[in-house]
Parts: C-alpha cells; structure tokens; sequence
C-alpha cells in the first residue's frame, strides 16, 4: 500500500453522525421492548457488590454501571443507554479510521453504514454488559494505532497504552492486541519505534490498569482462569458433549450427577437444567414456564435454596436466581 493512499483525509462529519444518530434512536425506542436480558441481572447484582475484580471480567463496567444506576436508576431504559451511546460512537469511529486510512466521503460513508447495520453492533449495543465498553476501546486503539503508524510520532505510545489499560480494565482479551503489536513492530518497519521510551511508557501504563485485577485475582485463588478453564470445557461446546466433561472444582456449574439427588422434585430438576443453561432466570421465567403462581415459584425455588445449590442475585419485584 502507497503512502498516498494512507494520506489521511478530511473527515466529512454528517456521514458519519446520521448512521450514528438512527442507530442511536431506534435503540432508545426499542430497548424495553424484550425485557431485561439475563446476563444483565449479574450485572445489576454485581453493581450491588463493587470490588477490584469478579470471576469474569474485571471491574470496569461494573464501576460505570453502579455509578449510572445510583443517578438514574435501574430501569431498562437507563441501563440501555450507554451501550446505545457505545454503539454509536463505534459508528463514528468507523469513518474516522477510514478517514484516516485515506478514505474519503464515500469510505467514510460506507464504513459507518456498515457499522451501523452491522450484526455484532448492533446487538451488542442493545444490552448492558462489558462487551459494548470493549468494541468501542478497540476502536480508540485502532485508530491510535494508524495515526502511529502512518506518522511515526511517538507521543500518541501513552494515549495508547491508556486505552489499551482501559480495555483490560474492562475485559482482558483486549491483551490480543496489545501482543499483536509487539509482533507487529518486530517483524516490519516500524521496528524502530522499539528505540522510543514512550513506547514502554505506555506499555507500563496498560499494566498498571491491569494490575489491580491480576492482585485481586492472587488474592482470591485465580478464580478467572478457572472460569476461562470451565468455560471452555462447558460454555463453549456444542450441548451434545457437555455432558461428557468433568465437572469444575470450585465454579458452581450443574452436571447431571445433580439429577441423581432423590429428593429433587421434576420441577426442581427441570429448574437446575435451565440454570446450567442460561445463567440466570428471573423469578417471571420460572412462573411462565411452570404455569405457577409466584408464591409457588418461590417455594420450590426456596427448597433449592436451602439444599445450597441456588441463590438469589436479586431481590424485590425483579427477583433472579442463579446456582450456588
């Protein structure tokens, strides 16, 4: 590629600010049509319980969430917003890096249109969870990255390493790129950006955001790697083999020895099931399902309780449950 293909361009704001505005908007108008999504009660339920790390991700958008909530509630509309926010801003991120590639008006169109109606986006920024914190860093650090790249100028090394920190803040697979790029500079010409100390400076930077979690994850027995471990024994398999797997140690994921347990009621048993598959259900689900008055819910619910293999993550009148 000719470096006056990579000669950024002007970057033509109304293309890149009306795909970000109708995503924006048919989000606001369309987030509470489903309800909450399960994975969202975790997060509420751990907004409730602010720490320095949890078994599946580090800390960041648990941070932002229990902060927005405490101005603005705990709605789904306010929980929504700033994934839509998040999307958006992908939006427009998208044209400016391909304005920054070279490409003019009708790249730059073509870039945030296609992230607009693009699949993943799109339904990532439509529930709260870390994952629409994460796309949108990504995109900072591209960026970054071509400006780098096509300039040569080394002071934007700790503005990168800040957003890299940032990322593994909120989710660690953000450490992907930070080793790409180490490849990256050893096997092509920018090599010689290995002299430059802000280079280190911005790589210390990004581990110093990362620290905190690597601390509490020592501290706690490395209760992340053990879930990466289950998860790719039990999450990320087809249903067919999971069944096949040896069960954690610690993590609390159903296998069907539990089914053995004499005193489980069907019901009971049919409840784990759906536990060991979506994480967490609402108390809504499990009337809907059964057919059961909420009283009823509660009861076989509360004999799962008391047999230590459920807990609640939620109380009051959005109560969820989830295994022990």
């Amino acid at each position: 590629m000719s470096n006056a293909r990579l000669t950024p361009r002007p970057i033509f704001w109304p293309v890149l600010l009306v795909p970000a505005a109708v995503q924006f908007v048919l989000h606001v108008l369309t987030n509470g049509s489903y309800g909450i999504f399960r994975d969202e009660y975790y997060y509420l339920a751990c907004a409730e319980r602010l720490a320095w790390g949890y078994v599946d991700q580090p800390p960041l958008s648990i941070w932002i969430l229990a902060g927005w909530t405490a101005i603005f509630g705990d709605s789904i509309h306010a929980i929504r917003i700033l994934p839509a926010v998040c999307g958006a801003a992908l939006v427009v991120l998208s044209g400016a890096i391909a304005a920054r590639l070279g490409g003019g008006r009708w790249a730059q169109a073509f870039a945030a249109v296609g992230s607009a109606i693009g699949a993943a986006g799109l339904v990532i920024a439509g529930f709260y969870s870390m994952n629409c914190f994460d796309l949108v860093l990504w995109a900072v650090a591209f960026y970054l990255l071509v400006v780098i790249a096509g300039t040569g100028d080394g002071r934007w090394w700790p503005w990168f390493g800040l957003v890299v920190g940032l990322g593994l803040f909120n989710k660690i697979g953000l450490a992907v790129l930070g080793m790409a790029v180490v490849a990256g500079l050893l096997l092509t010409e920018h090599r010689r950006q290995l002299a430059d100390w802000r280079l280190y400076a911005g790589g210390a930077l990004a581990a110093a955001f990362l620290a905190p979690y690597v601390l509490w994850n020592m501290a706690s027995g490395w209760p992340t790697g053990e879930f990466i471990s289950n998860a790719k024994q039990l999450k990320i398999v087809q249903a067919k083999e999971s069944l096949k797997l040896v069960p954690p140690k610690k993590t609390a994921i159903l296998v069907p020895r539990l089914f053995e347990l004499e005193e489980l009621s069907p019901i009971q048993k049919r409840l784990l099931e759906l536990l060991r598959r979506f994480g967490t259900l609402p108390i809504q689900a499990v009337q809907e399902d059964y057919k059961l008055t909420r009283s009823a819910a509660r009861r076989e619910l509360g004999e799962l309780i008391k047999l230590k293999l459920v807990q609640a993550v939620r109380d009051g009148r959005g109560q969820a449950f989830r295994l022990a």
